[in-house]
């Protein structure tokens, strides 16, 4: 969009959030054949978009452009919410829920969003308004909160996926507890975001949104090999086995 843009310091952790989000998005797209990769990459890509919105929104400086940036935003933070659920199923061994009539239901609501965002200037029922005052702040209407709300209920969903996973598969508590972290603090800055708040930028806040959660995710892939191969290809040995196996430890017990 045409407009007059000027550099502002307060860009840089946003574009800390871009750089992060681009290389997580690339790592998993090389190992897709991983279970769980593919979304995770989709969900990268989905950020990558909604982070680039928040940079241009910051080097803005019409309020027409940053209004126009502030929803471009909007429309991709309910597909990021979905992808990362879709991918949490699947690294969870709930993929068998993730049916083609399930996910086409569960972007069901981003569509909407996206109609929406389009359409506001003929119905205002997303939002009001705008107004500057430190900084932009959107007037919500009534579906600005069913739609955010939509992405605080998918949050609910994964903290509940992760915490059946931990208790399940004590391997997976330590990696699973960073990843709670992560979910939690960014929610926490998603909550923030949609009540306007001034102490806080709009770079800091896709940083915990966006770049907080992203880190804790990172740390599991890294650190814990969260998408292993090595873990993915055992997995897919002993499910296909037709033979039964037990184990031993040093002291010979089953």
């Amino acid at each position: 969009m045409n407009g007059a843009y000027a550099y502002s310091p307060d860009v840089w952790p946003a574009i800390v959030t871009l750089a992060l989000t681009i290389f997580l998005g690339l790592y998993s797209w090389r190992r897709r054949h991983i279970t769980g990769a593919r979304a995770y990459a989709f969900a990268c890509a989905l950020s990558t978009l909604w982070v680039l919105g928040v940079i241009l929104e910051i080097l803005a400086v019409d309020l027409a452009v940053q209004v126009h940036w502030r929803r471009f935003q909007a429309v991709w933070m309910p597909p990021v919410g979905v992808g990362m659920s879709c991918f949490i199923l699947q690294y969870a061994g709930l993929g068998r829920w993730l049916t083609l009539r399930t996910c086409a239901l569960l972007f069901l609501v981003p569509l909407l969003n996206a109609v929406a965002i389009a359409t506001n200037g003929s119905h205002h029922l997303v939002w009001a308004g705008f107004v500057m005052d430190r900084q932009l702040t959107p007037l919500p209407g009534p579906l600005f909160w069913l739609f955010n709300g939509y992405i605080l209920v998918l949050g609910v969903l994964n903290l509940g996926v992760l915490g059946w996973l931990a208790f399940r598969s004590p391997r997976h508590r330590w990696p699973v507890a960073i990843i709670l972290f992560g979910q939690v603090v960014g929610r926490v800055g998603f909550v923030l975001g949609r009540f306007g708040t001034d102490w806080i930028g709009p770079g800091e806040l896709v940083l915990f949104t966006v770049g907080l959660t992203g880190s804790a995710y990172a740390i599991a892939f890294l650190g814990f090999h969260f998408i292993d191969p090595v873990t993915a290809a055992r997995t897919a040995v002993l499910r296909q086995m037709g033979e039964g196996m037990f184990v031993l430890d040093l002291e010979g017990r089953f």
